[in-house]
């Protein structure tokens, strides 16, 4: 992917692979979202939970995505993203970005929905500058009606701005 952006062209979504950290009501409005306008297969999308393995069953079901379930899973899953999305509650934030920091490859787009963390927050927690999208959505995202703010860390390149705005 680093390749593809250096070079300022922004692939399709449809040929990256997309893992969502947190599988909770966002998580679910923007995998909707993704798959109703038909810019990615299920099979291109990864979601992980920290411990409801039940909400994993229900979303692998409803939308045919892959689900991780165990720490090898889960940890290949987010290495071999294009994208990852990262879809959890602030108060669990600080412990699964330092979590994620040996994880993450410095070529990965981070799409962060975490309300209230900044970018350089972030990027502390993270121990290094990434290529990070903050987003904030509002409520009425999850019935396809919100609006959404947008922020880029300073290395993202202008092919991930258009594949984020996509």
């Amino acid at each position: 992917m680093s390749q593809l952006f250096s070079a300022g062209v922004s692939p399709q979504i449809s040929s990256l692979r997309l893992c969502f950290y947190g599988a909770g009501s966002m998580a679910e409005a923007i995998v909707r979202g993704l798959l109703d306008q038909g810019l990615t297969a299920p099979g291109q999308i990864g979601m992980i939970n920290r411990q409801n393995a039940s909400r994993l069953d229900e979303l692998a079901a409803r939308y045919g995505v892959q689900a991780a379930f165990d720490n090898e899973a889960k940890t290949t899953m987010i290495g071999e993203a294009d994208i990852v999305f990262l879809a959890i509650k602030p108060k669990d934030a600080a412990e699964a970005l330092k979590q994620l920091r040996h994880v993450l490859r410095p070529d990965q787009l981070i799409v962060s929905v975490i309300a209230g963390l900044s970018i350089h927050t972030m990027e502390t927690l993270l121990g290094q500058p990434m290529n990070i999208v903050r987003t904030m959505p509002n409520t009425s995202s999850t019935i396809s009606l919100g609006a959404t703010g947008i922020s880029f860390s300073s290395t993202v390149s202008e092919g991930q701005r258009s594949l984020a705005e996509a």
